[in-house]
């Protein structure tokens, strides 16, 4: 039967996922996969070559569950996967802040870090603005929730402070899936 996997990371070669019930090492298997560019799952034949236990993944610091090794995916098929690996890829490159109250920024950093951006989020402004040249490069972006400073002055207050460090800004308003669009378009990584 059908089988739900979250895919904890992806390559050429094939994924490691987490499935909501046990699969068998050595297994052959059908998959699919949504993508980013908004075109039907792409889908390929795999062969489960590795798990990770629970028990092995606590001892090493890892996430328990199956490397999938991709055995036959269609010429078309194959060439949507590598430009999404592409895209995931030039993602890793950009580091990018996030200005959002509390519950709102731990949605907003997963939907980021989820599609292969680096994040770094913070609460209050002027400590936001201080994160945006630290560490060893500076930020490529920053997004701003819409809903997070109340007063329209604060707001346009820190975009022209991002503006004066030549840190592009984009503010986001609605569901959080709209983030990694929002600053795809920001960054002219192409979909």
């Amino acid at each position: 039967g059908a089988i739900k996997a979250e895919a904890l990371d992806v390559s050429i070669g094939g994924m490691f996922v987490r499935p909501n019930v046990p699969i068998d090492l050595g297994s052959n298997l059908n998959f699919s996969v949504v993508l980013d560019d908004g075109g039907a799952p792409v889908a390929g034949r795999g062969k489960v070559v590795r798990e990770i236990s629970a028990e092995e993944a606590s001892r090493c610091g890892l996430l328990s569950g199956y490397g999938i090794g991709i055995v036959d995916m269609a010429e078309a098929e194959r060439m949507r996967w590598l430009a999404f690996l592409a895209r995931i890829e030039r993602r890793a490159e950009k580091r990018i802040l996030i200005g959002a109250s509390p519950s709102r920024l731990a949605e907003l950093q997963s939907a980021l870090a989820g599609s292969g951006y680096a994040v770094t989020g913070g609460t209050d402004p002027g400590a936001l603005v201080q994160l945006a040249h630290n560490g060893a490069r500076p930020a490529d972006a920053a997004l701003l929730d819409a809903g997070w400073l109340q007063n329209g002055a604060s707001a346009s207050w820190v975009e022209n402070l991002f503006a004066a460090r030549n840190v592009p800004c984009v503010t986001l308003q609605g569901d959080a899936r709209r983030a990694r669009m929002a600053v795809d378009r920001l960054l002219e990584v192409v979909v």
